[in-house]
């Protein structure tokens, strides 16, 4: 219809329009582009007025008439009409043909009507067009000779055959929908006669009759497609000459060669055919012509005559391929894109705010118009990897229009721990139309027609804090032991372990502690904790207060998802750790068990020789005081008179605090003199599980003693007496001893 709104507009510039059209619409005169010219503005009217008729009584009917039934009746009517139209405007015209300028190449009338009514049609896809033109020329001559007295002389046939052969569509343009031709020909045929001594006298001649083409059968004059789905037959031709000569003469005579141009043939090649044409189904396609050719001789009065049929076949063939682009499988709709990866990142275990991930499966658009390309199909889907993780909606489907999109979902689930892949190999195929050996699929174009689509992504542990590297441990307790004031700070080592496994860091957001915090402290600070690490800090005793100590820290920690983790369901913990301690004071070596005295001198006084002088008893102390060690006794080194002026003390240990070791000075009377001796006692702090340094202690004893003669002399005392006497002592001592 739009292209007879376009003849009528432009009617008024026929002469313009006449110059275009001329060079394209073969054989049409003047006189028929008018008259088509005309016919159209009339069809326009008509269509216009009945389809405007149409939708009222549409309206009116209140819907009850089918709108789209009425207007593919309309273009039904109109294309037979333009058909006619055609057949009387473009019929073959030897005159006019001649008059065809020159270089211009006819185009056949199949085509001219397919343009004009280009308008009305509705395929389900416009293909592309690709035409290839060929050109044969098949000549053959059939001799006929009659010799025999038989009156009647059977004819001589053959059989003209020609073969052009049709260059195979490549497949690589697209999937071939149709094959059709069309044939524009002529036929030429002449024939010659001879004959020799002629026999008798009278009107009688010889005579030669040549037949082209069978009236009917298989015999007729064919133009054909190879597979025979696809053929034309033309009427048949003849053509005669006679020759006549007087009584014993010869004769011959010839006719011109007439050539007559044939119906232009329209071959269309059938569905189930098309196949053949594809390069790569192998096929040999051709364009073939084959007609019987048929010379029959008569001698009549003649001894001989011998007739010649010569024939010829020629024309031009337009061989159209009608196709549609291939499909073009994508994740993009402006690049060949055939691999997708969706990475959903790393997300906390039972995260329920992971959203599915959307991605389209694209027939990407290889040509100017939709129209003009394959539907997708999407054949099969070979999922592999960890695909119960990882998952996608997507489906097979057919004819997935050029330029438009199927959208699906992918997903993961996040109930398990674990670093998953998955991939899912999507193999496409053309639509299923047209020749099934030029359409393309996944197996052969397999680098175009499978999309793979990637999917990755984590799922990890919450977080695990420990004291211990092999198991899980929240809480714990640490002594730092006994210490020395003002020694070093003692020290030991505390670590807090975030799990091995797939899991998020440990965040350790804050250390709150309790109890004697001054003295028990720890490094311990907000840090996060890689999984399968360790933050190593310090717990310490402070050493400058004498004390049992003993302190609590907290630690608040939680899941730290950082920048890379996502989820909603991070959780918090809490650990403890329980320090402990005691600084305690030195000894405090003394003579006295209240105050620190170092140093203690004792006087015998004079004695007379010989005489029995009592011990004189003194006491060795550790000073009470809290947090004390006990004293130990190391050595006595004595100098002097040591051996008149003696002491009984024995090596002692753990000496508690306020405790005290008795001991016993003697004098012996034995030799008359002033005597001194000094005796340096030395004591240390009893550093047993105490860490530092211990104290070391001097007392010094100091004794002094005269022995002088007596006035009258006694006898000594004999030595059992003095034995007698040193026991005493030591029973006394042991006595003081018990009551303490």
């Amino acid at each position: 219809m739009h292209f007879c709104r376009f003849l009528c507009k432009w009617g008024v510039r026929f002469s313009s329009l006449r110059a275009k059209i001329l060079p394209v619409v073969r054989y049409a005169s003047v006189t028929h582009v008018s008259r088509l010219v005309l016919s159209c503005c009339l069809v326009e009217k008509f269509y216009t007025a009945l389809w405007v008729g149409a939708k009222k009584l549409h309206t009116y009917m209140k819907y009850k008439v089918n709108i789209v039934l009425v207007h593919n009746l309309l273009l039904c009517f109109i294309q037979k009409f333009l058909r006619r139209l055609a057949a009387s405007a473009f019929m073959k015209n030897t005159d006019m043909k001649k008059k065809i300028l020159p270089g211009v190449k006819p185009v056949p009338s199949a085509l001219v009507l397919a343009f004009g009514l280009g308008a009305f049609a509705f395929p389900a896809h416009s293909a592309l067009v690709q035409t290839t033109d060929y050109t044969f020329n098949d000549t053959l001559a059939v001799t006929d000779t009659h010799t025999t007295s038989s009156i009647t002389n059977p004819a001589t046939s053959a059989t003209l055959q020609g073969t052009t052969a049709i260059a195979t569509f490549n497949s690589s343009l697209g999937v071939l929908t149709g094959v059709s031709a069309s044939v524009e020909s002529s036929r030429s045929h002449g024939t010659t006669i001879s004959a020799t001594n002629r026999t008798s006298s009278g009107s009688a001649s010889a005579s030669g009759t040549g037949v082209f083409g069978a009236a009917s059968g298989t015999d007729q004059a064919t133009i054909a497609m190879t597979g025979n789905t696809a053929s034309a037959t033309f009427a048949q031709l003849s053509r005669a000459t006679s020759c006549t000569a007087a009584l014993g003469g010869s004769c011959s005579n010839s006719n011109s060669t007439v050539t007559q141009s044939q119906p232009v043939a329209n071959l269309t090649v059938a569905a189930n055919q098309l196949d053949t044409y594809v390069d790569t189904f192998g096929g040999a396609p051709a364009l073939t012509r084959s007609a019987k050719v048929t010379d029959t001789a008569n001698r009549n009065s003649f001894s001989s005559a011998q007739s010649t049929y010569s024939v010829g076949w020629s024309g031009t063939a337009g061989v159209t391929y009608d196709y549609l682009a291939h499909a073009g499988p994508s994740f993009a709709a402006g690049s060949a894109q055939t691999s997708n990866t969706i990475d959903f990142g790393s997300w906390l275990i039972g995260s329920t705010n992971l959203s599915p991930v959307g991605y389209s499966v694209i027939n990407r658009l290889n040509t100017a118009s939709a129209q003009n390309q394959v539907g997708l199909d999407l054949d099969l889907i070979q999922p592999s990897g960890d695909t119960s993780k990882l998952s996608t909606n997507a489906a097979t489907f057919t004819n997935l229009g050029a330029g438009t999109a199927q959208n699906y979902t992918a997903a993961m689930d996040t109930s398990a721990v674990g670093s998953f892949s998955g991939v899912y190999v999507m193999k496409f195929s053309d639509q299923d139309v047209g020749a099934a050996s030029s359409r393309f699929d996944y197996i052969n174009r397999a680098s175009d027609y499978t999309l793979n689509l990637n999917l990755a992504g984590r799922v990890v542990d919450h977080a695990q804090g420990s004291f211990d590297s092999s198991s899980t441990v929240t809480s714990t307790s640490l002594d730092l032991g006994r210490v020395f004031v003002n020694s070093t700070n003692p020290v030991a080592n505390l670590s807090v372990y975030n799990a091995a496994g797939d899991r998020v860091a440990l965040a350790l957001n804050a250390v709150t502690g309790s109890g004697d915090t001054n003295a028990l402290t720890t490094t311990l600070a907000p840090i996060s904790i890689a999984r399968g690490a360790s933050s190593d800090a310090l717990a310490r005793l402070n050493t400058a207060q004498v004390g049992n100590f003993s302190a609590t820290y907290t630690l608040a920690l939680a899941d730290d998802l950082g920048s890379t983790v996502q989820g909603n369901s991070a959780q918090t913990y809490s650990m403890t750790v329980q320090l402990g301690g005691q600084v305690v004071d030195h000894a405090a070596a003394s003579f006295d068990g209240t105050v620190v005295l170092d140093t203690l001198s004792l006087d015998f006084g004079r004695h007379f020789i010989g005489d029995t002088v009592s011990p004189m008893l003194f006491d060795i102390f550790n000073v009470f005081g809290n947090d004390r060690t006990s004293l130990d006794l190391v050595s006595v080194t004595g100098s002097g008179d040591t051996d008149k002026l003696s002491i009984c003390l024995m090596q002692f240990l753990a000496l508690a605090p306020g405790d005290a070791f008795h001991c016993a000075a003697f004098l012996d009377t034995s030799v008359i003199g002033g005597f001194d001796a000094t005796y340096s006692i030395q004591l240390r702090d009893n550093a047993t599980g105490i860490g530092g340094t211990p104290a070391v202690f001097f007392l010094t004893l100091n004794l002094g003693a005269d022995v002088v003669a007596r006035r009258n002399a006694t006898p000594e005392p004999n030595s059992l007496g003095l034995l007698g006497v040193s026991l005493l002592g030591v029973s006394v001592l042991s006595r003081r001893r018990k009551k303490k």
